[in-house]
């Protein structure tokens, strides 16, 4: 994914090995991951504030937020990052999460 602003500002790839996804160095077993960039002068004022939820990490810099995440499926990745969004966006989660 990548996201543009008079040139990239964040750009990701992620490409999974199976054999890979099993170890310790890998996924480790896990089946849901999360990646959740906030980009806004603010980020790096905003990071310090999170009270993030086990499973989350956070980075900043540069006016860049970044949140990872991997669990064991999607029902507890959505429970960890849904309160993030919503706190990120002043209560307002994409339509898609309502499902």
């Amino acid at each position: 994914r990548e996201i543009h602003s008079d040139g990239p500002v964040w750009v990701a790839a992620l490409a999974l090995d199976p054999s890979i996804m099993k170890s310790a160095a890998g996924l480790n077993g896990a089946r849901a991951l999360t990646t959740l960039v906030y980009w806004a002068p603010e980020a790096e004022d905003i990071a310090s504030m999170l009270a993030l939820p086990e499973g989350l990490y956070a980075s900043a810099w540069g006016g860049k937020l970044v949140i990872r995440g991997d669990f064991p499926d999607l029902w507890p990745l959505k429970q960890a990052i849904a309160p993030v969004i919503s706190s990120l966006t002043g209560g307002q989660l994409p339509r898609v999460w309502a499902i």
